[in-house]
């Protein structure tokens, strides 16, 4: 399992307007550095399975969408990127509205 965090702020800061599943890694390693930790031991761990892959070990990486909350009770870490957004927009009893 990985995310889509293995890019880090590639879009951001090297302007790469599109990554694509199977690319190679090595062109978003300069944007690395402006993110979080976890960006970075991403990359570390996918690099690795990609050299395993190219030696011939059979690897697949997914990369589900956003995971958050259990999914029986909701309970998540309200302080997390995606629902601290959702969180501050229940606690102003408003919305954006993107039309």
């Amino acid at each position: 399992m990985s995310s889509i965090d293995v890019w880090g702020l590639t879009g951001f800061i090297l302007g790469t307007p599109r990554v694509l599943e199977d690319e190679p890694l090595f062109s978003h390693l300069q944007a690395l550095r402006y993110d979080l930790g976890n960006s970075t031991s991403q990359w570390t761990k996918e690099q690795m399975f990609w050299r395993k892959r190219d030696l011939g070990l059979p690897i697949a990486i997914y990369r589900p969408g956003y995971v958050i909350g259990d999914s029986k009770t909701g309970a998540l870490n309200p302080n997390d990127f995606f629902p601290r957004p959702i969180v501050g927009c229940i606690q102003i009893g408003a919305f954006p509205d993107f039309q």
